[in-house]
């Protein structure tokens, strides 16, 4: 006999939330894409027996309700078995910005007690390696792929791979459960922890589906990293038919012109053609003139001096202030125009935008 109507009854009182979700997404149209990520396009039923395996990896790994994981990876389809199975298995997941610093990492690390790093041993195995060493209460690694074992790191992959997909089962929890620790950049400081209940994330779902004016099966276009807000939009583009595109223009440009020297090498045609696709071509000439102008003037190395930073090419008030903070770890304030209209409007402030930005000090 299946379930009685008290089973309905006890699943109404514990209410709907992100897993529950995923797993009604995951199967409402199985055999349709779910994911473009570069060439490679993966189904909804692709997607679900990948989450599967990874759950069973990490129940494996003896992970499970609250177990404190952070992930530090570039867009790969294992970012996002992985955020589907630690929402299922229960864990409390940190992302880690693939841009931010040492400093910063390690930080975030130690402040969410994070015990176990999941990360991707191409981009950031030194990386792993560095806060291995650094973060004490870091007892687990786990890479996507084999290149994490010098630094005594199980391959993640290969583990998932042992097992046989399963039926996708939302666990029972409280709404008031933290299945995710966000941080700011720390643009003001040391990075700031922000909690999402799995109310919340549900809420915020409902609100995406309800106020939001939707195509018929929607083809998303993720700008943001999967392990950060692109992930965000998974549940309800696929709960609405639709899938999430993702063009790896950052990995195809860092892998073209990996520092300062080969980008200020690089013929001037080459640059706007690695950027292509992406609009504002402006900002590939001037990405290409400020790193001729680094290696000229400075030997290569990107000056800490908030003048010396201004005087280079295509480098305004704001991205002074953010290479001061993230490549050099210095505490100043990011004001982009966005938050000198907030804070105008909250301070009363007039004389338009450019007044506001210096009167809030994100100008000089």
């Amino acid at each position: 006999a299946g379930p009685g109507p008290g089973a309905a009854t006890a699943a109404h009182r514990r209410g709907v939330y992100l897993p529950d979700l995923l797993v009604t997404a995951l199967s409402r149209n199985p055999d349709a894409p779910a994911l473009h990520l570069g060439d490679e396009v993966l189904t909804a039923r692709r997607v679900a027996e990948e989450i599967s395996r990874y759950v069973q990896a990490l129940e494996a790994t003896g992970l499970g309700r609250g177990s404190p994981v952070a992930v530090l990876a570039l867009n790969r389809p294992e970012v996002l078995f992985n955020m589907g199975a630690g929402m299922l298995v229960g864990c409390r997941t940190t992302p880690l910005h693939p841009l931010g610093s040492l400093d910063d990492h390690a930080y975030v690390l130690e402040d969410a007690g994070v015990e176990t790093l999941v990360y991707d041993p191409e981009f950031f195995g030194e990386r792993a390696a560095a806060l291995a060493e650094r973060v004490p209460g870091l007892k687990n690694l786990l890479a996507f792929g084999p290149g994490g074992r010098d630094h005594g790191a199980e391959d993640y992959i290969a583990l998932a791979s042992t097992f046989e997909p399963q039926p996708l089962v939302a666990p029972e929890v409280d709404g008031e459960d933290v299945p995710g620790l966000a941080y700011t950049g720390g643009t003001t400081g040391t990075p700031k922890g922000v909690m999402g209940s799995y109310r919340s994330g549900a809420a915020m779902t409902q609100i995406q589906l309800s106020d939001w004016e939707w195509p018929h099966e929607p083809r998303f276009l993720m700008c943001t990293p999967l392990s950060h807000a692109g992930a965000a939009f998974f549940i309800p583009v696929l709960l609405l038919g639709g899938s999430l595109v993702v063009v790896p223009y950052f990995e195809r440009f860092v892998a073209a012109l990996s520092d300062l020297c080969a980008l200020a090498q690089a013929p001037l045609d080459d640059v706007p053609a690695l950027w292509s696709g992406r609009g504002y071509y402006a900002r590939a000439r001037n990405l290409h003139a400020c790193a001729r102008a680094i290696v000229t003037r400075y030997g290569g190395r990107l000056p800490d001096d908030r003048d010396a930073l201004r005087a280079l090419p295509g480098i305004g008030p704001y991205t002074a202030a953010a290479l001061l903070r993230f490549v050099h770890g210095r505490p100043v304030g990011l004001v982009d125009g966005n938050v000198a209209r907030v804070l105008a409007r909250l301070l009363r402030m007039g004389g338009g935008r450019t007044a506001s930005m210096r009167s809030v000090g994100g100008a000089r």
